[in-house]
């Protein structure tokens, strides 16, 4: 065996999954009650040396000499993307060894209205596990950039041409574990025998528990994902419960196979008024074009892309999921695109491993399970890690009286990540040797807001992003987020010249 078939996706799937078991069950307001359920997911770093880690729980070894299940094998694809041909020391290569550390990891499944919205930004407007754990790692990746200006940091390196950007080193891979499909469309595939006879045994549960047992078998009942009728056709698709974007494709809603529109833009569902919020599914295929680390973090990183998607059991199609969230709108993009920013496709498959208290555990379960009202983030830090548990996109614990205090903001929202994005400027123009020179020592009096700061961010960027929303119209416009800077941004975007490989901005 050599170093490349180390890491698996049971392996890193099962990493993760422990690792969340472990933090869930140090505190009894954070474990699950008997009837709830939950989505998972988590970023998960590979490399060839151990991170230092603030929590030691989040990193694991793996080497040449662990006994492996032989009906597991290691997937080819997945260790390509994950070691990669680099060059390594003797010692590495005497002790081959493969090192993970789970940098962030969430839980959640509820989302706001829209007459729920703050353009303040103090408020997490999608509280699904994969934004959550998205915007944990935003946070972890701002205190290595932070590092990075002092060497200092284990997974980032600056590019040529002195300090002014980083990018991953060549031996970090990113991975994003999800214990379910995504909202949307890459939960519309084909329904399995095993499909239908799970949806038969939870359409029982629900019956006998529930003082209303008879029901139009053709209901058109609302749900977030699965199976919604007992009487199904013997060809069916899952389904899902977020809702088309209005000006796109819609659902015909027709028994069958048709049912669905396969590959329209779709919003989360949402308790009451509709969410402007893009289901998971466009989140990610916009992540898989632009990176994961956003517009603000473009300023000072290069593209970070995820490396592979790795699913928990449950219902589940590859073809499906790829063609959901890397192939929808392949004919308007190139491989060969000469900007940093580009469609990457990630490998992805699904492991062996069911994620407890989680959305396909509850329907093998004996009694009917809800969602959980709350949502957990967690993100690696030196001195071992921030947990918040989250309600309605605030911390729990938040009442009408303290409502409008800064401690009832979540660590991941808007605000407080533009509040990181601020304090690494603010360490760089304090920092008179640094080759960056993002500020000068004058005063500028014209304050920024947030979208503005966005926007001056990377030119090419915002290119790339008007050519992805020119490619999938009806994306959902969210009101301008009308909160303020300090007064150091104005020098930092003028005077740093920010490649745009040949591309003009927009007027």
């Amino acid at each position: 065996m050599t170093d490349q078939s180390l890491l698996t996706a049971d392996r890193l799937v099962q990493t993760a999954f422990d690792f969340c078991e472990t933090k869930l069950s140090q505190n009894r307001t954070l474990r699950l009650a008997a009837d709830e359920w939950t989505n998972f997911a988590a970023v998960v770093l590979s490399c060839r040396a151990p991170l230092l880690a603030g929590d030691s729980a989040a990193c694991q070894i793996f080497q040449e000499d662990e006994t492996r299940n032989e009906t597991s094998p290691a997937s080819p694809d997945l260790d390509s993307c994950a070691r990669p041909e680099v060059e390594t020391t003797d010692c590495e290569k005497s002790c081959n060894k493969a090192f993970i550390t789970v940098v962030s990891f969430a839980t959640g499944t509820r989302c706001l209205g829209q007459s729920r919205l703050s353009s303040s930004g103090d408020v997490v407007n999608d509280s699904h596990a994969e934004v959550l754990a998205r915007r944990g790692f935003l946070r972890f990746l701002y205190a290595e950039v932070s590092k990075a200006f002092s060497e200092e940091s284990e997974i980032l390196e600056a590019l040529s041409g002195g300090r002014r950007r980083f990018r991953l080193k060549a031996d970090v891979k990113c991975h994003m574990v999800i214990s379910h499909t995504p909202c949307g469309d890459a939960s519309i595939f084909p329904v399995t025998d095993e499909d239908r006879v799970v949806n038969r045994k939870r359409k029982n549960v629900q019956n006998s528990q529930s003082e209303r047992t008879k029901r139009k078998k053709h209901e058109n009942s609302k749900s977030e994902d699965g199976i919604l009728s007992d009487d199904l056709p013997k060809e069916d698709v899952h389904r899902t419960g977020a809702k088309c974007v209005p000006e796109g494709s819609q659902d015909s809603r027709e028994e069958g196979t048709g049912y669905h529109a396969i590959g329209a833009l779709r919003t989360k569902p949402g308790r009451g008024d509709r969410t402007l919020s893009m289901s998971c599914s466009d989140k990610i295929l916009k992540w898989n074009h632009l990176g994961v680390q956003g517009a603000l973090l473009s300023r000072l990183v290069e593209p970070v892309y995820l490396d592979s998607i790795l699913f928990g059991k449950c219902p589940f199609d590859c073809d499906g999921v790829r063609r959901s969230l890397v192939k929808r709108g392949v004919e308007n993009f190139s491989e060969k695109d000469s900007s940093s920013f580009r469609r990457k496709e990630p490998h992805i498959e699904q492991s062996r491993v069911l994620f407890p208290c989680g959305k396909h555990e509850a329907d093998l379960a004996e009694t009917v399970k809800r969602p959980c009202p709350k949502s957990v983030v967690w993100y690696q830090t030196d001195d071992g890690g921030c947990l918040e548990v989250l309600v309605d996109g605030r911390k729990q614990g938040t009442s009408k009286n303290n409502i409008s205090s800064p401690k009832t903001r979540s660590m991941v929202c808007k605000k407080e990540l533009f509040r990181c994005f601020q304090d690494v400027l603010l360490k760089i123009s304090k920092d008179e040797d640094n080759a960056l020179s993002f500020t000068s020592q004058e005063t500028v009096n014209k304050p920024h807001m947030y979208d503005e700061a966005k926007r001056k961010a990377n030119a090419a960027y915002f290119l790339y992003r008007e050519k992805f929303m020119d490619s999938f119209p009806g994306w959902t416009t969210k009101p301008k987020y009308h909160f303020l800077v300090e007064d150091i941004l104005e020098k930092s975007f003028a005077s740093t010249k920010i490649v745009t490989d040949g591309m003009k901005p927009s007027q």
